[in-house]
């Protein structure tokens, strides 16, 4: 199971909350029946897409690796495309 902690811990309350969030999902799916997958899947994506695209803002505003992460997040994206 993947766990909330290190370098997902910002020290920004509301990053840090949808980190936390992030977590549960990517680990409901990890022990989830089949049947479930689509939709905790769906979730997962609209998190990702929504939280990704408020840390990517953030990040062009200064952040000295950006577009190493936002090519991260860009990569996330397309796997969860081609899983559903």
């Amino acid at each position: 199971a993947l766990t909330f902690g290190g370098e997902l811990v910002l020290g920004e309350a509301a990053i840090d909350r949808e980190h936390g969030e992030f977590v549960e999902l990517v680990n409901a799916l990890a022990v989830a029946p089949d049947a479930q997958l689509p939709s905790l899947l769906a979730r997962f994506r609209a998190h990702a897409e929504h939280h990704f695209g408020q840390e990517d803002a953030l990040m062009r505003e200064g952040y000295p690796s950006a577009q190493c992460h936002l090519d991260e997040h860009a990569a996330v994206l397309n796997s969860v495309r081609q899983v559903q």
